[in-house]
Parts: structure tokens; C-alpha cells; sequence
């Protein structure tokens, strides 16, 4: 959002509370200390007209009523209350015509919607004291972004969002989340299309719960203490999953039905082997599997990936990694990352058929590298820096 630089500023004092700052420009006002109880007729009589947001500095309510943010909604459609330690509750109203409301740095335990509401598209929530999510989200009707994040959620419920027909994007990020459940008793399709648990707790992730979400095409868990990934995961969008940074040792991909996954990112995790049956997912272009401990990688291992564009290997600690076999042809891969590992020996020949392929392989003990009967050029065979003894370098070809 670009805003105009001139502001109209207004600093004014109520017979009941200390002044209310307020500043505005073309597109938003900031109003600072304003107590809705007593300071109501403030915004009417001093707002512009036209404006798309009110920001709220510093709001001086536990409770804010509907009969406040209805009033809000006669003057702007996005809402932002920020810095405000006495907010503890929100009630929206079934008839609220506002678009956005977000919420930060508050102490909102509760929020209450008291009908079907379907003016509400975009629900934010930061830094507060929720400790689940609020069951009243089901009456949003139209909202297509719930956003939730440093907040001591431990549970997310999906039959939660059985109602919600627009949400497409729920994003749970950096709250004390220990588990995903649906509880829904009949069947429940949720249309999300992207599902974002990053930073939190989990520890286990069933995905076969995730099979209700048809429309799903981006699912984020990285950067939680996963160990173990369950469950069958049949879905035709989506198309990327990040699993980056968690505990999982192994994984297997034999119960997937993921047609059109194209980017798989599993680094920073604790596999000794590559993920069983990943081989069905043809679809794939992306494969990260970087800073894990695999010590041994073939590159039939992935054969069948025809579509395969770009393997991370990188930060491992492969003593081995055979990478010319011909049943492990990938016939559209343009680049393989195996910088810092332990390998001494890259044997590339015989990889004619791949004449644009990169190799990254430095950080290695690279001494012999062998690019016999191959048509790669050289110059795509990066190695820097090489680490191999003085009496080895010419082995390197």
C-alpha cells in the first residue's frame, strides 16, 4: 500500500480520558488512545471521508463490541488494532461490512462472531493470548485469509473450517501447535489452498487428514520437531510441500497419490536414506534433500523422475554418489547441488545425454573426477574450493 506524505494531524482531549492523537492521509487514519466507550463521536466528526483503513493505536477497551466496529465499518473497510494491552475480546457481528480486520500485540483471548457473516475476507491475528482457534471462525463465511501467528495455539481443529466455502489460505505460524485433528463427524471437503504450520510443535503429522483440503496446492510444516509423517496423502493440486528443518529420519512417500507435486523440500532433516517410492512422484522438477545424513546416494534411486530439474544433495556426508548409472537417466535435469560432503572420487562419465548439466561439488576432497565419454563441458563442473592433497591434484581432470 503507497501512501501519501501529508497528513492532517489532530491531537484533542476528552472530558473523560487523556488526549486522542489522530492523523490522517488520503487512504488511512491513525487514531492513538481513542476509548470507544467515550470517544465514539470523535471519528464522526473528524474522519474524512473515503478512506479505506483506520489504524488503532493503543485501544483503550477489554471488549470491542459490535455496535463499535459496526460503526468503524460506516467509515473504512480494513481495521488494524495494534499495541492495545486491555483488548481481550472481539464479537464481530453477523451484519459487519468491513474486509479486513487485523489484530497485534494485544491481549485478545477471546473472538466471538455471532451469525453468518460473509462481508469478512481477511482475518489477521498476532502476538496475542489465544490458546485455540476460535470455533465462532466457522460463521465467516467469506473469508478467503485466516492468519494466525505467536499465539499459544496448541490444537487445530479442521472441522473448524468445514463452513468457511471461501477460505482459501490458513496460516498457523510460530504458535505452540501439537497436534491436527479433524473431528468433523460427517464428511467435510475444505477448499484451502494453501496450509501454512511453520514454527510451531508438531511432532507428528498425519496426512491423511489433509485429503479433505481437495483444492490444497502449497502445504508448509518446516521448522517444527516432526519425527514421524503418517498416513495415505491423495491430492491432484497440490504442488508443493516443504518439510524443511524437522527430525524426520525416514519417510516414506509409498501411500502418496500426488499427481501434480512438483517441488518436494525435506532439508535440514535427520534421513539416512532417500524417501521409499519417491519414485511415483513424477511430477516432481524440485528435490531438496540437503542437510540431511545420507552417506551413500544412486541415482536410480530416482529414476522414472523424467521431469526432474534440480537435486540438492548438498551438506550431507555421501562418501559415495553414483551418478552416471544409465537406469537412472533424468533426461531434463539441469543442475545437482553436492557441495559439503566427504566425497574423493565424481565419476560423471558416460553422461553424454545431459550435455547442459551443472554439478556444484565444492567443499568435497574431490582428487579423481572422471569425465570420460561424456559431453559436458568442463566449465560446469564447478569444485572450488578443492580440498584434495597437493600430490593428488592431478588427478583432476
Amino acid at each position: 500500500m503507497v501512501f501519501v506524505s501529508s497528513w492532517l494531524s489532530l491531537g484533542l482531549r476528552t472530558t473523560l480520558v487523556e488526549a486522542v492523537n489522530f492523523k490522517c492521509n488520503l487512504l488511512m487514519c491513525i487514531l492513538t488512545g481513542l476509548n470507544p466507550q467515550h470517544d465514539r463521536s470523535f471519528m464522526i466528526s473528524y474522519m474524512p471521508d473515503n478512506i479505506k483503513g483506520i489504524f488503532f493505536d493503543n485501544l483503550i477497551a477489554s471488549d470491542v463490541k459490535p455496535s463499535f466496529l459496526n460503526q468503524v465499518a460506516l467509515l473504512a473497510r480494513d481495521v488494524t488494532i495494534v499495541n492495545s494491552p486491555t483488548v481481550r475480546k472481539i464479537t464481530i457481528s453477523r451484519h459487519l461490512n468491513l474486509t479486513t480486520i487485523a489484530i497485534s500485540k494485544t491481549s485478545l483471548a477471546t473472538v466471538s462472531v455471532d451469525g453468518p457473516n460473509e462481508g469478512l475476507t481477511q482475518l489477521t491475528i498476532m502476538q496475542s493470548l489465544l490458546t485455540k482457534i476460535p470455533v465462532d471462525l466457522r460463521h465467516l463465511h467469506g473469508v478467503r485469509l485466516v492468519d494466525i501467528r505467536n499465539s499459544p495455539i496448541e490444537t487445530l481443529d479442521l472441522a473448524t473450517f468445514c463452513t468457511t466455502a471461501d477460505l482459501h489460505t490458513l496460516r498457523l505460524v510460530r504458535t505452540k501447535l501439537r497436534s491436527v485433528v479433524n473431528s468433523a463427524k460427517a464428511t467435510c471437503s475444505l477448499t484451502l489452498e494453501e496450509l501454512d504450520l511453520k514454527g510451531n510443535d508438531l511432532s507428528v503429522i498425519n496426512l491423511e487428514l489433509l485429503s479433505s483440503c481437495y483444492r490444497l496446492i502449497s502445504l508448509d510444516v518446516s521448522h517444527n520437531p516432526i519425527e514421524l509423517v503418517t498416513g495415505s496423502f491423495m491430492n491432484r493440486a497440490i504442488t508443493k510441500l516443504h518439510m524443511t528443518e524437522n527430525q524426520i529420519e525416514q519417510l516414506n512417500c509409498c501411500q502418496w497419490t500426488l499427481s501434480a507435486l512438483d517441488e518436494l523440500k525435506i532439508s535440514d532433516n535427520m534421513l539416512t536414506q532417500v524417501p521409499r517410492c519417491i519414485r511415483q512422484l513424477k511430477n516432481l522438477k524440485v528435490l531438496n534433500l540437503s542437510g540431511n545424513y545420507l552417506t551413500h546416494f544412486d541415482i536410480r534411486s530416482l529414476a522414472g523422475l523424467n521431469r526432474l530439474l534440480n537435486l540438492d544433495l548438498s551438506n550431507n556426508r555421501l562418501t559415495s554418489a553414483k551418478l552416471n548409472e544409465p537406469e537412472g537417466f533424468l533426461a531434463n535435469l539441469k543442475s545437482i547441488e553436492i557441495t559439503n560432503n566427504l566425497l574423493t572420487t565424481l565419476n560423471l562419465s558416460h553422461m553424454a545425454w545431459l550435455p547442459s548439466l551443472q554439478v556444484f561439488a565444492g567443499n568435497n576432497s574431490i582428487c579423481i573426477l572422471d569425465l570420460s565419454h561424456t559431453a559436458l563441458d568442463t566449465s560446469r563442473v564447478q569444485l572450488e574450493p578443492i580440498t584434495c592433497e597437493e600430490n593428488h591434484a592431478d588427478d583432476i581432470n
